[in-house]
């Protein structure tokens, strides 16, 4: 009698500590994916600021070479205007 009763409280400690491990185990486990879960939206956002940043270079390198192209015809044309012109002055 005093045997199966203390098999029987043996049995229910057993149980007990396996519930134990096994939330722990669910505990871990759970904060092991939620830092997972984080790192790979820390990644999503240093990526996505990476590609606003790339853009904006090449953005910022389009005006350069725009304002470079236009100043480029602007001298162009005025250095055409004036041969134009000197050559007019020496026809007269």
């Amino acid at each position: 009698m005093v045997l199966i009763l203390l098999q029987k409280m043996q049995q229910k400690q057993q149980q007990q500590q396996q519930q134990q491990q096994q939330q722990q185990q669910q505990r871990e486990d759970g904060l092991q994916q939620l830092f997972a879960l984080h790192a790979m939206m820390m990644m999503g956002c240093t990526q996505r600021r990476q590609q606003q940043q790339q853009q904006q270079q090449q953005q910022q390198q389009q005006q350069q070479e725009e304002e470079e192209a236009s100043k480029n015809n602007k001298n162009n044309t005025r250095s055409s205007r004036s041969s134009s012109s000197s050559s007019r002055s020496r026809v007269c």
